[in-house]
């Protein structure tokens, strides 16, 4: 980050070139303070809480300082919660170098002043979940500033200790000036909103990740020690400073932060060959420094909770090393300086040792030092795996997809390979067998994207094998490796930061602007492995048959590709580039028939084209940047590949034939050569895929200097980096509950294993959720499939592709059981003629033999519970006794029964059974069975969040009133033109919200027409049919039969309620063809239609008649209907859990 001047204090912290999140804000007033300052507020993001309407209402003074941050380019967004920020669907993607929250505040209660237990904790958890939230959102070197008072009661909140639980560390505390021209401290809310508070004693506390760098140093034997020589330099004259403080004084979280820099410095130079880092530090020092870190440990818990890392494994570290460890010790000594001797020779061809192969050749950056290290690693290197685990997420991994070769990895080294070790004292490194990709696919939710799943996992194993084991305590880490071929791998390491900083990471996705550390992580190739394995991939036409100079094709991925589409797609016979190729066109026969295989990053940098091309015999050209490509220590890339940066796109088939055809004969020669070295077997042969990545590990492990050789290749630009992905859809459904009884069985090999009904069940809803999840990235407004019947399209739908592809997924996989179990009238029947019709309707089509339904609860997917609640009220409720008790054992017999006399409730606790109800008392019902309530799909028409609808499970279902049991009428209205009233409603005086509404404007106004009763002479559907608006109220409850009477009249649905979440929410974007007015804006409604365009009301009135087939009711069910719509909702909620027998 840029470094700024102290003198300056209202600009020292902040700069206009450096990327700003401030959040929190109340008038706005800071930001636009510095926005002034720096001229422009391009690099700034302003947030608030508070919707925009409440912003106005609370502050008079923000509409002045909201305009000039729009003016100058600020982005604004309001509703933004500071506990979930990072997952906010536009700052989802985004990173800062600042984070700015000042003066945070939980909330102004009259009843609770500052000093109260119950407030302070309040704002602990608020700040908890915003350092946890703002930790993921930091670039790198970034901070977090929260500007706070530290005198009484504010210091008991402890910022410091929260801010160290979310991995951050105290960087700077400065006294906080209101030194901002312009800027006025706000209130937070209630009716002193615009007032300002004293300042007092308050401090700017600036927070940044904890991490400590690394000096490059070019001592060749001693990579470790050289760093920790560099380390502890700097470390102990800031401990001789601040060691001699009075010892009754409580450490600082300065000398805490040292001690753990002091106990990492023990730990790992204990862990090398040479004691170099101690050199000059007399023993008596060393007394001191250890009686110091003593007492840090017994006043404050460590900076890692739960890793080992205590007193008693501290001095275990300060003993001599045992004698098995010395030996490995000096075998790698050894090995050191054999391979330094082979570094030395310079020639491109390798001494003969070894019968299989003999690396020679321009393809290597030095083919001796490359062959004298593999040999050394055959001789000396082992691997411990630990056993800790379970399939499917630890030693088990995909064989048959684009992260495939973390799959064949975690089998081959699973087996039999004469690297693995069972003994952990002889190992030079040590596996943590945990799989990212299964992980996301047995944990994650495709719509929700909370990652958090990755958290909890990674670091509860960590905590296991360190608490078990002493090796990880041994050295922080350093010699243990992971391996993920995921876009979300490096992600997942970040929530260990021993695991992020010190060990051993090999991804595919090296991406050095994501923090992809060359010096010690790993870069793999990314090969997709349709079939799992090579056969029939290899090979292609001599250079002289290849026609084609160039050849891409692919899905339209990233920032890269749309460049490289927009300037080549279809434009050229000698470059050919496709998004889709066309019929008839082989896309292996085209890579075999060109002469480069163009392969640009898509959302990550890595990508499986690069490996096909090499297998296809095609120079390979990567456009790429910030990527560290695989195996770049040994290979020259530059020999055998073509980098073109991504400015140079247009100029690139210029490039190509620029190339001399002498030059590419030699280059097609390499590519022929070094395709050993990415080829997969089975089993593995010398020099091939899996030994050089074991060669990899070994290679950063005997601190193989790249420098020696020459510098890393990387496929980089000089341009900064931003990458763009496309978001899924912006649905609240939440990752479900994750149910996995203790697996007894091992894993069996990767190409034989077999598979119960249930996986097999499960492994086809993986498929969808990545087919999903595949088509939400790739576009949104209109759907990319094939479609007889309707092809979803436009913005009424959050995303159109991932839509119609789930859509599709649900007709081909969905199996629906409907318990036989309850008799009529209470069960497997409902109400067809009256405002609950929707729930027989849906009862009646299932019983009838529904295509989703089947009679093998075995092939199921969902468990229907066929009671309804609208029937248990006729025939169960005393009236105005106002007791459902009846109610409530029926449905807790019910779920006894079925649970009694069939294994599948119990094995999913309910997760993966639904029940549905229109009745209002739907949801009251179904709080008799907690299972029920918390696990269980319930479909409701009352979906009130405010009554325990949880929109993460369960479905909003429409509320249509069947007055004959079938549609009656025809659909539609007059057309704009000849729709004079502006808004209309007739409604009883139900609920309060009705009450406002009628109050306001009953017989008030001629366009916005407003009854209790209709006169005689109006018809209630002709008056909608009439109007512009349709104002759709709350009653009673949430729900109203009149959004869909709307809706069926082409009348754009005014919505009017709190709490309620509207039908089919997570595909249909309400906003497109609906109005929501707040209950507070009641009184401003005809200002609000007003204020409409009349351009902007014909895009809505369109958009309702598109959205009306998915409300209709048809006697036969049709596709996309409501029948079919409600199903949809019910698989996306079953997509989000998985279950284990």
């Amino acid at each position: 980050m840029k470094t700024m001047n102290k003198k300056e204090r209202s600009t020292q912290h902040y700069s206009s070139s450096q990327k700003i999140l401030f959040v929190g804000e109340g008038d706005f007033s800071f930001s636009a303070c510095l926005a002034r300052q720096f001229g422009s507020a391009v690099n700034m993001v302003a947030t608030s809480l508070d919707p925009e309407e409440m912003v106005y209402t609370k502050h008079w003074s923000c509409e002045t300082h909201l305009e000039e941050l729009k003016r100058l380019g600020c982005l604004v967004l309001h509703e933004v919660d500071v506990k979930e920020m990072s997952r906010h669907p536009t700052l989802i993607h985004m990173e800062f170098d600042f984070i700015v929250f000042n003066f945070p505040h939980a909330g102004h209660f009259p009843w609770l002043c500052e000093r109260n237990v119950q407030l302070i904790k309040m704002h602990r958890k608020l700040l908890k979940a915003f350092f946890e939230s703002a930790s993921e959102m930091l670039s790198s070197g970034g901070e977090v500033h929260v500007t706070h008072r530290d005198d009484f009661p504010y210091n008991r909140w402890k910022v410091e200790k929260l801010a160290k639980g979310a991995g951050l560390y105290l960087k700077e505390k400065v006294e906080f000036q209101k030194d901002y021209p312009g800027y006025h401290n706000k209130r937070g809310g209630g009716i002193k909103s615009n007032k300002t508070f004293p300042l007092k004693d308050s401090y700017t506390f600036k927070f940044s990740v904890i991490t400590w760098e690394s000096k490059d140093d070019d001592d060749e034997d001693n990579v470790s020690s050289g760093r920790l020589s560099d380390e502890i330099e700097g470390i102990l004259p800031v401990m001789n400073r601040l060691h001699f403080k009075e010892r009754d004084e409580a450490i600082s979280y300065e000398e805490l932060i040292c001690a753990s820099l002091f106990g990492s410095f023990f730990s790992s130079c204990l862990c090398t060959s040479s004691n170099e880092g101690l050199e000059g530090v007399s023993s008596m020092a060393m007394d001191d420094y250890w009686a110091f870190f003593q007492d840090a440990m017994r006043q404050k818990e460590f900076m890692n909770p739960g890793n080992g890392l205590n007193e008693k494994s501290v001095r275990e570290r300060l003993r001599p090393r045992d004698a098995e460890l010395e030996r490995v010790e000096a075998g790698l000594a050894r090995a050191r300086a054999l391979r330094r001797e082979g570094t030395t020779n310079w020639s491109s061809i390798s001494a003969p040792v070894g019968a299989d192969y003999v690396p020679q050749g321009d393809i290597y950056r030095n083919a001796t030092a490359f062959h004298r290290s593999y040999l050394l690693m055959e001789k000396l290197f082992k691997i411990f795996i630990y056993k800790e685990g379970e399939p499917p997420l630890f030693h088990n991994g995909p064989c048959k997809s684009i992260y495939s070769i973390e799959g064949v990895f975690f089998s081959l080294m699973e087996g039999d390979t004469h690297f693995r070790t069972q003994d952990p004292d002889e190992a030079h490194v040590y596996f943590l067998p945990f799989s990212v990709v299964m992980i996301i696919h047995h944990l994650f939710d495709p719509i929700v994207r909370d990652k958090y799943v990755m958290k909890h996992v990674v670091s509860d194993y960590v905590k296991v094998i360190s608490q078990k084991y002493r090796y990880w305590n041994r050295s922080l880490g350093a010699d243990h490796f992971m391996l993920s071929c995921h876009d979300w791998g490096p992600r997942a390491t970040w929530y260990v930061p021993q695991l992020y900083y010190n060990s051993i990471r090999l991804l595919c996705n090296a991406n050095t602007s994501e923090r992809f550390n060359p010096r010690k992580d790993a870069s793999i190739p990314e090969i997709n492995l349709i079939a799992g394995e090579t056969i029939g991939l290899t090979g292609g036409l001599p250079p002289s048959k290849r026609t084609i100079l160039a050849f891409f094709a692919g899905g339209l991925h990233g920032r890269i590709r749309p460049a490289l589409l927009q300037h080549w797609k279809e434009k050229d016979e000698q470059v050919q580039v496709y998004e889709t190729l066309p019929e008839g066109l082989s896309y292996p026969d085209l890579m075999k028939k060109s002469k480069y295989c163009i392969c640009p990053s898509g959302h990550e940098v890595a990508s499986p084209r690069i490996v096909e091309a090499i297998y296809a015999e095609c120079v390979p050209v990567l456009i790429s940047q910030h990527y560290v490509l695989p195996f770049s220590d040994v290979l020259d890339w530059g020999s055998f590949s073509i980098q073109v940066s991504v400015n140079e796109i247009p100029n690139l088939k210029k490039i190509l034939l620029g190339i001399p055809q002498d030059r590419y004969i030699r280059m097609q020669e390499r590519v022929k050569q070094v395709q050993q070295h990415f080829m997969v077997n089975n089993p593995p042969k010398r020099f091939d895929y899996s030994p050089c990545l074991e060669f990899f590990v070994v290679f950063i492990f005997f601190s193989w200097n790249p420098e020696e050789i020459n510098p890393l290749s990387t496929a980089l630009s000089p341009s900064a980096s931003s990458s763009f992905n496309a978001s899924l859809p912006d649905v609240h459904i939440a990752g479900g509950p994750y149910f996995q009884p203790p697996l007894e069985k091992k894993q069996e090999t990767w190409k034989d294993k077999r598979y119960s009904k249930l996986e097999r069940l499960e492994a086809g809803l993986a498929r969808a959720r990545s087919s999903i999840r595949e088509a939400a990235r790739n576009g949104s407004l209109k759907s990319t499939h094939e479609d007889p019947d309707y092809v979803p399209q436009g913005p009424i739908y959050r995303n159109a592709n991932a839509f119609h592809r789930s859509y599709l997924e649900m007709e081909k996989l969905l199996k629906i059981y409907v318990y036989e179990e309850g008799e009529p009238p209470m069960f497997h029947n409902g109400p067809c003629k009256s405002i609950y019709s929707t729930e027989g309707r849906f009862i009646h089509e299932m019983e009838k033999g529904s295509v989703y339904r089947t009679t093998d609860p075995d092939q199921a997917l969902l468990y229907f519970l066929p009671f309804s609640v609208v029937m248990m009220v006729q025939y169960l409720y005393v009236p105005d006794s106002h007791e459902i008790h009846a109610i409530e054992k029926t449905v807790i017999d019910y779920i006894n029964l079925i649970s009694h006399n069939h294994p599948f409730w119990n094995r999913s606790l309910g997760a993966d059974h639904f029940m549905l109800s229109c009745h209002d008392w739907g949801p009251r019902a179904s709080t008799s069975v907690p299972y029920l309530y918390n696990n269980s799909i319930r479909v409701l028409c009352n979906a009130n969040t405010s009554e325990g609808f949880n929109p993460s499970k369960d479905v909003s279902f429409p509320e249509i009133h069947l007055r004959t049991g079938e549609m009656s009428g025809p659909l539609g209205g007059l057309s704009p033109s000849r729709r004079p009233i502006l808004g209309f409603f007739a409604g009883r005086l139900h609920g309060h919200i009705r009450y406002l509404l009628l109050e306001q404007w009953k017989d008030k106004d001629k366009d916005l027409q407003v009854y209790d009763q209709l006169p005689n002479g109006l018809s209630y559907d002709s008056m909608l049919k009439k109007s512009r608006f349709c104002l759709c109220p709350s009653g009673y409850e949430v729900a109203s039969p009149r959004v869909v009477e709307a809706i069926y009249a082409e009348c754009v649905p005014v919505l009017i309620s709190d709490n309620y979440v509207p039908p089919f929410n997570d595909v249909l974007n309400w906003k497109s063809f609906a109005v929501q007015v707040q209950v507070r804006d009641i009184a401003n409604i005809k200002r609000i239609l007003m204020g409409i365009s009349q351009t902007q009301y014909l895009r809505m009135y369109r958009r309702v008649k598109q959205v009306q087939r998915h409300f209709m009711v048809n006697a036969a069910p049709q596709r996309f209907d409501v029948f079919h719509m409600t199903i949809h909702s019910i698989w996306l909620r079953r997509l989000n859990i998985r279950i284990q027998d």
